[in-house]
């Protein structure tokens, strides 16, 4: 009998189709490298053409007196919440560090939503059983429209033939560029105001409205946007709405920083730090990669969105970047083995919006962090609204 073996037949092993996924997405290093890949090249086309229909930039003579500033192609694979792949991303970059102040940027702040503002919107949607959906406005940044003089050299790999020497004058905003940021902010802001809405005085990129309207009709007149639908990936994390409550997960988030720190088959901890534990001390001897610490630390930080019983230990821990030593970096690790759980869900649920104490309206809400093998952890907090 002829089988497969003895023909010489067999069946790929899986580390085999591995690799070849990951040479799939690999990303290229330079703009030549992605020019002679298919699908990189259909990215930057792409890319490169919806700049253009904007209106980014107009092409003028170059001059001696003119501030230039250069330009790079960033090319990212953008991935799923389930890890496969979502798309290609090649976006052209300003080397905004190339600016000069008062030259070509002015003021350059521009805020961004506090953390309590997104759980305290979870926490309403919730309460009130509101839809809470998504939309993604694309290429945001270029909306933004510049008050300054900003020139930029043409992008590598589509200088005009006809125009060799020319640059580019930006009349938009353009990621990399330091005012890139404000400018759209002062875009949408105005855009919302105009439609009725008003910033909230706690944080400014919170805007209510108690008119009824269709605003994504109306962002659609003035923003090229795309609507997701109801709420399913949401700053790096999994949600899922039912009548029960608003669940959030960051299994692969917490996964590729256990990766990340070597942490994945340590042994779980119950509790996010000793309660003996000194990290005052001096003694210990200096942990010498401190980018990987300062930047572990900060991914914790980002955690405690949903993780609430980890944002004394993580804000302590961050008293300590500038000098940190291995006693600190141990207690680090603790933190991480805390997360060595199957998984995580978090939801909200049993809320009471009814209590009102001089004048203040309160919110009262009970957390249940929940893992796999149901064993809960409830947390209650008190908010003021």
């Amino acid at each position: 009998m002829q089988t497969k073996s003895k023909s010489g037949i067999y069946k790929p092993k899986v580390y085999t189709t591995i690799v070849a996924l990951l040479d799939h997405f690999q990303e290229p290093s330079s703009v030549q490298q992605a020019l002679q890949l298919p699908h990189w090249k259909t990215t930057m086309e792409a890319e490169y053409s919806a700049l253009v229909r904007n209106g980014t930039w107009r092409l003028v003579p170059k001059t001696k007196r003119m501030h230039i500033v250069l330009n790079k192609w960033i090319f990212k694979t953008k991935l799923k919440a389930d890890g496969s792949l979502d798309e290609f991303k090649g976006r052209l970059v300003a080397k905004g560090f190339q600016q000069h102040a008062s030259v070509d940027f002015l003021d350059t702040f521009s805020p961004v939503v506090k953390a309590s503002t997104i759980q305290i919107i979870f926490t309403l949607v919730v309460a009130y059983n509101w839809d809470i959906q998504q939309i993604d406005i694309n290429n945001a940044f270029l909306n933004g429209i510049l008050h300054e003089d900003v020139y930029m050299c043409q992008p590598e790999g589509f200088v005009r033939s006809t125009h060799p020497t020319h640059v580019c004058k930006l009349i938009k905003s353009l990621y990399g560029l330091k005012q890139a940021p404000r400018t759209w902010f002062v875009q949408f802001r105005n855009a919302l105001v105009s439609w009725g809405f008003r910033p909230s005085i706690s944080d400014n990129s919170l805007f209510h409205s108690r008119k009824n309207g269709h605003l994504v009709l109306a962002l659609t007149s003035q923003f090229a946007l795309k609507t997701l639908g109801y709420i399913s990936y949401f700053l790096g994390f999994k949600a899922f709405r039912d009548s029960s409550g608003l669940y959030l997960n960051q299994a692969k988030y917490i996964s590729d920083l256990l990766v990340k720190t070597n942490m994945v088959h340590a042994k779980s901890s119950s509790t996010p730090m000793a309660l003996s534990q000194k990290l005052a001390l001096e003694n210990s001897a200096l942990f010498l990669d401190v980018t990987l610490c300062c930047s572990t630390i900060g991914a914790l930080q980002y955690l405690t969105l949903i993780w609430p019983d980890i944002s004394f230990s993580v804000n302590k821990l961050s008293q300590f970047l500038k000098a940190p030593t291995q006693h600190r970096w141990s207690a680090c690790k603790r933190l991480f083995a805390m997360l060595v759980v199957p998984e995580l869900l978090v939801y909200l649920s049993d809320l009471l919006l009814d209590l009102h104490l001089k004048a203040s309206r309160m919110l009262i809400g009970r957390v249940m962090l929940m893992t796999k093998d149901l064993r809960p952890v409830i947390v209650f907090f008190l908010v003021a609204i």
